[in-house]
């Protein structure tokens, strides 16, 4: 088809084929590469193209490119819709098992995500039970090649779906506990000037207001008047996109340090050299499960262009942020400790020596965070594994070891230097262990 072609779109619920039922809506659910949850996605035989709704993608960071020529949208009654499509996008994506690259042209969609239309259905050649409007899969279709697999629930672990869903973890705010996030400042503490604005490029002044609009409407910061806000900027993610850092030094310095002690890395490793296969869980936003004490939310405050906010969950960069969350990972998995899991933070390792038993120690935790209302990031999760790779290191049964990257980096300093970098001991403990 030519860029001046026109792309018929049905809006007729008839011609709507749906993967599989669901009480709640009629969607499938795909999973796309670099996007951490699965997506309601309308699987559409009258749309003779893909289609990705454009809040979505500007949401989602996505690479957009522009058309040569706008294109013509018509319904399938015939009319034009009134805004031609100016932009399309290749993803990743992955569906009912099978992963696919798929172009998809972006135009807004309203309550919809995505479309996958005839395009894809003809690539994707799956046998449709018409009656009921059903997909099955009985060949393989076509994938794409080298492509990384993204993580789906295992059979056992499906009650517990919600653990993994991003949706029921922006519902609400954790309830306060006694593990809340204290902010206690010294006595003789002297409290920081109003920090200045740091200056942002055009990209990252809307990254911030999206940023701000989101977690004001998750519940997770609020309006503030505080008199110490901090400072704010970004850093660039392993996946380009864009992580917005407050500044907490001043707040930090004066700040009665919280005595939990963290765990040794070397000693947790040490807790699963017997076992034979592995579980790891990656918490999702790990630091905003635990509430900011009341009354100390003011010394989260932030201040930006658009105003100056404060935290009600705790927040990435404060000095005590990591011993809360590891007294509460300790409390809530006290009586599995070192028996079937190891806990740094937000990282999980379930760990098992008889593979049989496995499936349940993984229920155990899995139970531990649905009554918690915690959730885990199914995209950084890995089950009934052989080969782990844990705060850095990889875990087999046979042994542990340092990932090839980091002995290749280890390697090439000391190449050039003849000497050993600075790195943590238990890193020196692996890098001899290592082949």
């Amino acid at each position: 088809m030519s860029e001046t072609a026109e792309i018929p779109l049905t809006k007729r619920k008839k011609r709507v084929l749906y993967l599989k039922k669901s009480e709640q809506n009629a969607s499938i659910f795909t999973m796309v590469k670099g996007i951490m949850d699965p997506i309601p996605t309308l699987v559409d035989s009258g749309s003779s193209k893909n289609f990705i709704d454009t809040n979505f993608a500007l949401t989602h960071n996505l690479k957009l490119e522009r058309l040569v020529n706008p294109r013509t949208v018509i319904a399938i009654d015939g009319q034009e819709l009134p805004n031609k499509i100016k932009h399309k996008t290749k993803l990743e994506v992955k569906v009912e098992g099978w992963t696919f690259d798929i172009n998809f042209f972006v135009m807004d969609l309203g309550d919809t995500n995505m479309i996958l239309g005839l395009d894809w259905l003809q690539e994707a050649d799956p046998d449709i039970d018409w009656k009921p409007l059903e997909i099955f899969w009985k060949k393989k279709p076509l994938t794409a090649k080298g492509a990384k697999e993204i993580p789906l629930i295992p059979e056992e672990f499906q009650e517990y779906t919600d653990v993994f869903s991003e949706e029921l973890f922006k519902k609400k705010l954790p309830e306060h506990q006694p593990y809340d996030c204290q902010i206690n400042f010294r006595e003789d503490a002297t409290l920081p000037e109003p920090a200045k604005i740091y200056p942002l490029s055009p990209i990252e002044n809307c990254s911030i207001k999206e940023n701000i609009d989101q977690e004001l409407a998750d519940g997770k910061i609020r309006p503030s008047k505080s008199e110490i806000a901090s400072p704010c900027f970004f850093v660039k993610k392993k996946d380009r996109s864009l992580r917005l850092v407050i500044d907490y030094r001043k707040i930090n310095e004066i700040t009665i340090p919280d005595q939990f002690p963290m765990p040794l890395q070397v000693e947790l490793v040490d807790q699963v050299k017997k076992a034979k296969i592995y579980s790891k869980l990656d918490l999702r936003w790990g630091f905003n499960n635990i509430r900011i004490q009341e009354g100390d939310e003011w010394k989260t405050a932030f201040r930006t262009a658009y105003g100056i906010f404060e935290y009600l969950v705790m927040p990435f960069g404060l000095k005590n942020a990591p011993a809360c969350l590891q007294r509460m990972m300790n409390n809530l998995f006290a009586h599995l400790l070192g028996v079937t899991v190891v806990v740094y933070m937000d990282n999980i390792l379930i760990f098992s020596e008889k593979e049989e038993e496995h499936a349940e120690h993984v229920r155990q935790v899995l139970k531990i965070l649905k009554d918690n209302n915690l959730y885990a990031k199914l995209s950084k999760c890995k089950f009934f594994v052989k080969r782990v790779v844990f705060l850095g290191l990889v875990i087999t049964p046979e042994g542990i070891s340092m990932e090839e990257e980091k002995i290749k980096a280890i390697m090439e300093c000391i190449s050039k230097n003849g000497v050993y970098p600075t790195v943590p001991t238990w890193y020196h403990v692996a890098l001899h262990k290592s082949p």
